[in-house]
């Protein structure tokens, strides 16, 4: 996306499927750096830094102790997963900053005049425009302005915050004729979190990309969302039902009615799953919703080193920094972020990228409960002090122990499925086999999995071994054109004419579009040898 911004293509004629702020700053940096990811990774470490700087200022304001503000920090600066996020191609290092600057400017500058609390309508606008779940927060903020009745700094709130997000609300609404006021995954999100294969972590989709037809995906071929699986597999199922083209809007109401009508289906199942994600909030379980982050702290030897600093040593004391100030007006946007945001991600499924800007909130409540429970030691208040060590006792043991299980299977397959693609678009195809069939050893059933393997074999002069592997994805999925298609290939190379015919033609006859017919794949092979 940031390379369609620097060559002037734009961002296609629909309304934004993921706000486009983050494609913009990528673009930015790219081309101040000349294309370099190296540019846009040290930036997002100095903004980490810039984190950790504005978490230990905030608790120091918030204590008035100097050790309190390293403590917060320290917190952030060496938690494992801060420092990888800062190294990652996605906006939830800016979202860490920004949706702590807000929450410092409405807690310390929003009381001191209007231009203050333009301050603060900007900074949340900004965080908005990175993070649209953090509109939640900013709706709970309203609501509190409005039940103080501070009419008239909430109308400068409002204002200032839409100034941000109304240039993205008017491209939608000028270019692709759609009321979405950032962007329209929330539909499609709200299904994978909440439809009745949910598990609180794993996103799950309805198809595969393998399972669309391919007169759909001959037609979006061009879009620029294209590549991006998620919004490809949320269109197919509302075009299909719908029989037409149908806009953004319209793709993530269908989403949305689709899973209110499941969970009227069966309410009692959505809350004992939304309980379930609520636990996965506070636990200390890392989890992404497409890789295996433990896999790569392990490859790195900071992270390792880092990793026994862990969410299950912060989470009990913050949740202890929330009750034991939640008393203090000073603390209030700092627990009602925790509630709101949290509330925002438990809403669709909780995994650490999601949970992470969360993270630099939950170092100042640490550093907030620490200096409560030294302020109940040093007044002798025995009968708090010690009702407070129990329930960080009884957090602890929450956050940490495994009370609900889930099923990582497709998790760690997906991780080295993907390392083994990102390898096989390289061309080493030599490399990829060792990722690819560890994938395929953790999850046996993956039809996607077991071909890719099976081409990293053929492709890797190992034809006969992939043999195995193309039959085992056709196995589990008899329709999968593309493993027919490549079999045929493969088959040709292991001189089984026969064979190869049948699989091309079945090929073809799944999806026409994208397959020619054995002959023309013969002709053309036989071109390319006589050339």
């Amino acid at each position: 996306m940031a390379e369609r911004i620097i060559n002037h293509q734009g961002l296609g004629s629909r309304a934004y499927f993921r706000s486009p702020s983050y494609f913009y700053l990528l673009a930015f940096l790219e081309y101040l750096s000349g294309g370099s990811f190296w540019a846009v990774r040290i930036f997002q470490s100095i903004v980490g830094s810039f984190t950790a700087m504005l978490a230990g200022f905030f608790a120091y304001r918030l204590t008035g102790r100097k050790w309190a503000a390293a403590i917060s920090g320290l917190i952030v600066s060496c938690f494992w997963l801060s420092i990888y996020f800062d190294g990652e191609l996605v906006f939830e290092s800016m979202a860490c900053f920004l949706n702590l600057l807000a929450l410092y400017l409405l807690t310390f500058r929003s009381e001191k005049g209007r231009a203050n609390v333009a301050l603060s309508g900007f900074a949340l606008g900004l965080a908005a425009i990175f993070r649209p779940n953090f509109l939640l927060f900013i709706a709970g903020v309203f609501g509190y302005w409005l039940y103080k009745k501070r009419y008239r700094d909430l109308a400068i709130l409002a204002v200032c915050a839409s100034i941000l997000i109304l240039p993205i609300t008017i491209r939608n609404l000028v270019v692709a004729k759609d009321p979405v006021l950032i962007a329209s995954q929330d539909g499609i999100n709200f299904w994978a979190g909440n439809n009745l294969e949910a598990d609180g972590r794993m996103v799950i989709l309805p198809e595969t990309r393998y399972q669309l037809d391919g007169e759909f995906l001959k037609r979006f071929k061009d879009d620029p969302w294209f590549r991006e699986d998620v919004w490809l597999i949320s269109v197919y199922n509302p075009e299909k039902a719908a029989g037409r083209p149908v806009k953004e809007s319209e793709v993530s109401r269908y989403w949305m009615t689709t899973t209110f009508n499941e969970i009227a289906g069966d309410p009692g199942r959505w809350l004992k799953l939304m309980l379930k994600k609520c636990y996965f909030l506070v636990s200390r379980t890392t989890v992404s919703n497409n890789r295996d982050l433990d896999y790569h702290r392990e490859q790195i030897p900071i992270l390792s080193a880092l990793g026994y600093f862990h969410l299950g040593i912060i989470m009990p004391v913050a949740l202890l920094g929330i009750l034991l100030g939640v008393r203090e007006k000073k603390n209030l946007y700092l627990v009602l972020y925790f509630f709101l945001y949290g509330a925002s991600v438990v809403l669709f499924f909780v995994t650490s990228r999601y949970m992470i800007p969360l993270f630099p909130a939950l170092a100042v409540l640490a550093a907030v409960a620490v200096s409560q429970i030294i302020f109940l030691a040093k007044n002798k208040k025995w009968a708090w002090l010690a009702a407070s060590l129990v329930l960080v006792a009884v957090f602890a043991f929450l956050s940490n122990s495994r009370l609900v299980k889930w099923n990582d299977r497709p998790l760690r397959s997906g991780m080295r499925y993907n390392l083994g693609m990102a390898m096989m678009a390289r061309g080493r195809f030599e490399q990829a086999i060792k990722p690819l069939k560890e994938s395929v050893e953790i999850k046996p059933s993956w039809p996607e999995a077991n071909l890719a393997l099976a081409n990293a074999l053929a492709l890797s002069g190992k034809p006969q071994l992939s043999v195995r592997y193309y039959q085992d994805a056709l196995f589990y999925s008899e329709n999968f054109a593309e493993a027919h298609y490549d079999f045929g290939l493969t088959l040709i190379k292991l001189r089984q004419p026969e064979q190869a015919y049948d699989h091309l033609l079945e090929a073809h006859q799944i999806k026409p579009e994208l397959f020619p017919t054995p002959e023309q794949v013969l002709e053309s092979l036989s071109k390319k040898s006589s050339d």
